[in-house]
């Protein structure tokens, strides 16, 4: 049966592969999960020059210093794009492993 906790459980029990990088070319996203067993997610908007444009994503995007973990990254991208303050309304179920892409690495928090 599909229960917050059951995630936040699985996620608990595995440690997440995280990929060294200098965090300028790191980027987080966060993964919403509903009660109704849905997945949040966005389009990107179509902009020339951005390889993504106009893709399906999470809600997420590049690292900036102010944001001190990605974790932080996460939380500051989502309530940027769709106003979601995850921080006050989001309940946080863990991380998963690192994705490396050729341009940079991007790391994905779960919350529900």
């Amino acid at each position: 049966m599909f229960s917050f906790l059951s995630f936040q459980k699985a996620l608990a029990q595995q440690i997440p592969k995280v990929v060294s990088s200098r965090k300028r070319q790191s980027a987080a996203v966060a993964i919403l999960l509903s009660p109704k067993k849905e997945i949040l997610m966005i389009r990107r908007a179509d902009k020339k020059g951005d390889p993504w444009s106009g893709h399906m994503a999470f809600p997420g995007g590049r690292y900036e210093e102010s944001d001190g973990d990605l974790k932080s990254t996460a939380e500051r991208e989502t309530h940027e794009e769709i106003g979601v303050d995850l921080k006050s309304r989001g309940q946080y179920l863990g991380r998963l492993d690192d994705l490396q892409h050729p341009r940079l690495v991007v790391s994905a928090f779960v919350y529900a």
